[in-house]
């Protein structure tokens, strides 16, 4: 069985062994695994799986800097369930929350898990202008605040960011330590290289064409659904394909913000603990690349988790942010 990558910015050893024997639930061999320990994550995973009633999803809108947010809430149908911390799920452009759907199913067994609409995707208002990265956190920032989190009402949550989801993520915790207590980065746009970033914004950063030629509308369905029916259902696609198109002309406004933001500056100001993810999809070396910048973060490794990662690999996704959150050091 092949060794899960796992790799560390700060290297305590204890820690170091702790957060390899969390994150490391479904791929590692079990002989790196203690016995009591191996057992006690091989049930947490077992269960992870819901069954029929045991979670609920309520839809709800809340008021935003921009007007209203769309928000999907997962949670255990039984509340005495509830013993893991909030889990806040931010898409990647030009999704919604509805992106999380597989995924949240498999956390909300004992925790809640918030998968809002970025402003202007799915179903929340859009800013009357293109905004900025830190503009995307701070609107995430007042639904938070809104359900109630945050300090002096339900504490902080987790956070999981996706492309630019992860981007958010990061300045949500940059901005808003309160509300943000750890990340999951995966998929982190972090660019090196300035020149690679401006062609990035070259290429995506203005309208689809099929919103400028409808008439191309089918062919881009067609790709899509092409490069993506061995890894997930046609029901499912066809579903994240219309969320796309829920964005219209200004589906290219959180390339923008994405691909200027600056990447390098910011990350190093992030002072929660961190776990980046690094899959074989389009960002597996930015996220890689991003790991010394942070100071206290790991590195996880699955080059063989193609797109789409949180549909065909959903399980697997699940696992490794279950056991990092139940296992990590909060020393």
């Amino acid at each position: 069985m092949r060794m899960l990558s796992i790799r560390t910015s700060r290297c305590v050893v204890n820690r170091q062994r702790r957060t390899l024997l969390g994150a490391a639930i479904a791929t590692a061999p079990a002989v790196l695994l203690a016995a009591p320990l191996r057992d006690a994550l091989a049930a947490a995973d077992a269960s992870a799986a819901p069954a029929d009633g045991e979670i609920t999803v309520q839809r709800q809108y809340v008021n935003g800097p921009y007007g209203q947010m769309h928000l999907r809430t997962w949670a255990p149908a039984d509340p005495a369930r509830t013993t893991a911390t909030p889990l806040l799920c931010l898409h990647p452009t030009p999704f919604s929350g509805a992106f999380f759907d597989d995924f949240a199913a498999l956390l909300a067994t004992d925790r809640i898990v918030l998968c809002p609409d970025t402003p202007g995707y799915g179903g929340s208002s859009r800013p009357p202008a293109p905004v900025s990265v830190a503009d995307y956190a701070g609107a995430i920032a007042s639904l938070l605040r809104a359900t109630g989190y945050g300090r002096g009402g339900r504490g902080g949550v987790d956070v999981l960011g996706f492309h630019t989801g992860a981007a958010i993520a990061a300045e949500l915790g940059i901005s808003f330590p309160d509300l943000a207590q750890r990340l999951v980065l995966a998929g982190l746009p972090y660019f090196a290289d300035p020149e690679e970033q401006r062609a990035e914004l070259e290429t995506h950063a203005r309208e689809k064409p099929y919103t400028r030629e409808p008439e191309r509308l089918g062919d881009a369905w067609l790709d899509y659904y092409r490069r993506h029916a061995d890894r997930a259902g046609r029901g499912r696609l066809q579903a994240l394909f219309a969320e796309q198109l829920r964005a219209g002309d200004e589906a290219w406004w959180a390339y923008r913000a994405v691909f200027t933001w600056p990447g390098g500056e910011r990350l190093a100001r992030i002072r929660q603990q961190v776990l980046l993810i690094a899959t074989g999809e389009t960002l597996f070396r930015h996220t890689v690349d991003a790991l010394p910048l942070l100071a206290d973060a790991e590195l996880v490794e699955h080059p063989e988790f193609g797109a789409p990662v949180f549909q065909h690999h959903h399980e697997a996704m699940a696992g490794i942010v279950r056991g990092w959150t139940a296992q990590l050091c909060r020393c």
